[in-house]
């Protein structure tokens, strides 16, 4: 028996450490995923205009054209629906090429932007795609708002269903 309380005694701080360790990590995320600032917007305390929403769309549009890493990028929610508030968020799925180098570019284009809408107060809901399967998630009555692509890889009356379902090189 006293081999296990030795046992025990001997995990509880490599356990606490871990919990502590786990609950930073999480506060770190949910603070910098800008989770504070849609709280903020959800109890009505923020408001973000449509001139906003369209002046950071356009300057957003501009950065993503300037990054070789991406592909093509979107935004979807209620901006694609025609049924922004101010109380709405901007939905954008970044879609990066093919290749380790590109989605590590990709990715740190992605935390660049978060960064910068965070530190601007702006709502924005942004991830980076290896291909089209992941626009699959969304909901079929958001054709996206392109903001980039120069490829036409979102274009098209039947862009969801027809795009994703492709596994040419490059695109998946």
């Amino acid at each position: 028996m006293p081999l296990f309380c030795l046992i025990v005694a001997s995990s509880v701080p490599t356990i606490y450490a871990a919990s502590v360790a786990v609950s930073i990590a999480h506060t770190i995320h949910w603070l910098f995923n800008g989770h504070v600032y849609v709280l903020v917007k959800k109890l009505g305390y923020a408001h973000t205009d449509k001139k906003r929403f369209t002046d950071y769309t356009v300057e957003l549009s501009r950065r993503v054209s300037r990054e070789p890493s991406i592909m093509a990028a979107a935004a979807f929610g209620s901006l694609s629906r025609g049924q922004l508030t101010e109380h709405s968020d901007m939905d954008v799925r970044v879609i990066r090429r093919s290749g380790a180098i590109n989605g590590v570019r990709a990715c740190f284009f992605t935390f660049l932007e978060r960064g910068r809408a965070l530190l601007g107060s702006f709502p924005l809901d942004i991830y980076t795609l290896d291909g089209l399967a992941g626009l699959k998630k969304l909901r079929p009555d958001e054709p996206p708002v392109v903001l980039y692509d120069p490829e036409n890889i979102l274009h098209g009356t039947d862009w969801l269903h027809s795009k994703c379902e492709r596994t040419e090189p490059g695109i998946l």
